[in-house]
This record gives structure tokens, sequence and C-alpha cells, in this order.
């Protein structure tokens, strides 16, 4: 995968009331394609999942991410 853009599968494990939120990584760096089956697995999880990239800080396995909100999310990620 050293030529392919690295994604990481991240969950929602806080939202809160004015939109911010807090994403915990659950895979390791994984490509497009495998990411969006694994998103499709998670079709009727409770909890948001999204693919994240172009991130640094959130590729290692179990880094958590602090967002601002959902509705703006940074760009080079994809939304279950």
């Amino acid at each position: 995968m050293s030529n392919q853009k690295c994604f990481v599968l991240q969950r929602c494990i806080r939202q809160f009331m004015d939109g911010r939120a807090t994403w915990q990584t659950i895979s390791q760096p994984i490509s497009y394609r495998e990411g969006l089956s694994q998103l499709g697995a998670l079709h009727d999880h409770n909890r948001d999942h999204r693919l994240l990239t172009d991130c640094p800080d959130a590729m290692p396995l179990g880094a958590i991410i602090k967002d601002r909100s959902l509705s703006s999310m940074a760009q080079g990620s994809v939304d279950r």
C-alpha cells in the first residue's frame, strides 16, 4: 500500500449537543476499497463510523481525535 492513499476506520465514541464529536481509530491503515467494505459491514451498527485520511494523528490504532462538528467533517473523510 506504499503508493496508495491510506485510510483508517473510526467510530464515534461521544457526540455532544453542540455538534462536536470524539472519534476513535479502530483499524490499521487500509486501502479505500477495503475501508468501504468495512463500512458496509457496519451498516446496522448503532454508532456512526467514518473513513479518515490525511490526518497523521489518527493513523495509530486506538488514536482519539476530537472534531468540532459532525456536520462540518474534515476534508478527506467518508461517512457511513
